[in-house]
């Protein structure tokens, strides 16, 4: 199951991983003053997160200003079940919310790109297509992941 796996998101464990459980950031400071922990603190309100990456140089270790936020799969579910309670009239029906911009990854994005972190910085945030290792500074070399 991808949902339980961890490791480096280029060594492709997460090939078959839903798009819509990514968001892409970008714009995050490479001095080290954006940590997981801060990424955590500000995604986690919206559902358990199952990984956080933040891209490095390979040749420098240097962070690179990118990364990756994973949604696990029960918070889209659950975000799903109340959006589809919600829009029902609270009957609890589900909706299947995939590729609408009311789902989870869209509403994350809608309200928390521009968002500004603890350290100052503003970050852009995007939902991540399967092209996300190939977006801003190009190839990711290595990456920084934590679950």
């Amino acid at each position: 199951q991808w949902g339980t796996q961890r490791g480096n998101v280029d060594g492709g464990d997460d090939s078959d991983c839903p798009s819509r459980l990514l968001i892409y950031l970008t714009n995050l400071q490479t001095d080290g003053s954006t940590t997981e922990q801060s990424l955590r603190e500000l995604f986690g309100s919206y559902g358990r997160l199952d990984r956080i990456t933040m891209y490095r140089h390979r040749s420098t270790g240097e962070y690179k200003g990118d990364g990756l936020i994973m949604f696990g799969r029960e918070s889209v579910e659950e975000y799903e079940k109340k959006r589809g309670a919600d829009s029902n009239g609270g009957d609890g029906v589900e909706t299947d919310l995939r590729g609408r911009d009311d789902d989870l990854v869209g509403v994350v994005c809608s309200q928390m790109n521009g968002a500004e972190l603890p350290c100052g910085t503003v970050i852009g945030i995007e939902p991540a297509d399967m092209n996300y290792k190939n977006k801003s500074t190009g190839q990711h070399e290595n990456a920084n992941t934590s679950a």
